[in-house]
């Protein structure tokens, strides 16, 4: 009607769809159903972005901007925050490790043989190894005269390897335990390969299977690392976990990177190989290793006492 005042503005939708991405944080501890959240974050908020993007833009609701850019901050802050370098000081006496995950259907063993053994770190970890990974490793890999094996799971080390029992409760031939003689002491080293909550396991499965690992560790008297692929990413509860009781040596080490970026998988900025270190235990020069014919990348760290 003529003379009639403008609708009042709403003030209110902007502010409240701005915090709205960071109510996140209390609510991503809860498991179940929000793991599978935390994996597929990064296209979630990608997609969310794009939309309020062309709203914006499309309607000339400029306002929107703010919770775009609210938005794009909180995914950011999501992926990145779990990759930031946490340094301390660097341990003493370090050994290299190096774990790999070589694929089970690699149609270049021995390359990925090779770039494992390039790294030259003194203890190897090796996944998902077949029949060829293994006759490569006996055949080129002289330089680690000790080893340890439970199917697809492999421990090469310049120092005596002790093989021990797997501890309890925890899915058999996905994980090997061995004690290490290593010049400055022994440690305990277990190699994982954990199911995969999507097409093995399930989220709550997986988050038992990481208090039980958590368990075993807390009842060991040497040094424990615990290094391979843990078919989980860094921003999910099981890792907030074994980071919050260990260390995580990568990124004491320096930046972390992702170690899944194989096709489909790449637009969600996966690190799930990772090392681990008892707490008295420091890190530091932790990289990833291109491993030809993988749908991983290697990770290898120097590990030792700390100062």
């Amino acid at each position: 009607m003529p003379g009639s005042d403008p609708p009042p503005v709403r003030w209110w939708p902007v502010p409240l769809g701005a915090a709205l991405p960071w109510a996140w944080f209390p609510v991503r501890d809860l498991g179940g159903p929000v793991e599978g959240v935390a994996v597929l974050l990064p296209v979630l908020v990608t997609i969310a972005a794009i939309i309020l993007l062309g709203l914006a833009l499309g309607r000339r609701r400029v306002r929107l901007l703010t919770v775009v850019a609210s938005l794009v901050v909180f995914g950011v802050v999501c992926v990145v925050g779990p990759l930031l370098p946490h340094r301390g000081p660097a341990p003493v006496a370090p050994l290299t490790l190096v774990s790999a995950n070589l694929y089970l259907n690699n149609t270049t063993p021995e390359a990925a043989v090779n770039a494992l053994l390039a790294v030259g770190a003194d203890v190897e970890v090796a996944v998902e190894s077949n029949p060829q990974h293994l006759a490569a490793l006996e055949r080129i890999d002289t330089a680690h005269p000790y080893s340890a094996s439970d199917g697809q799971l492999v421990v090469r080390s310049r120092y005596p390897v002790t093989a021990m029992l797997d501890p309890a409760h925890v899915p058999t031939r996905r994980i090997l335990a061995v004690t290490i003689d290593a010049p400055a002491g022994p440690f305990l080293l277990y190699a994982v390969h954990s199911l995969n909550p999507l097409s093995e396991s399930t989220f709550a499965s997986q988050l038992v299977w990481v208090e039980r690992l958590l368990r075993a560790a807390a009842r060991e008297t040497l040094p424990v690392v615990i290094a391979g692929d843990f078919n989980m990413s860094d921003r999910q509860l099981g890792y907030r976990r074994l980071a919050g009781e260990m260390r995580d040596a990568i990124t004491a080490g320096g930046w972390g990177h992702m170690t899944f970026s194989d096709g489909v998988w790449a637009p969600l900025f996966l690190r799930i190989d990772h090392v681990f270190v008892s707490r008295q235990w420091c890190a530091t020069d932790g990289r990833t290793v291109d491993l030809p014919g993988s749908d991983h990348e290697g990770v290898a760290v120097q590990i030792g006492h700390c100062p």
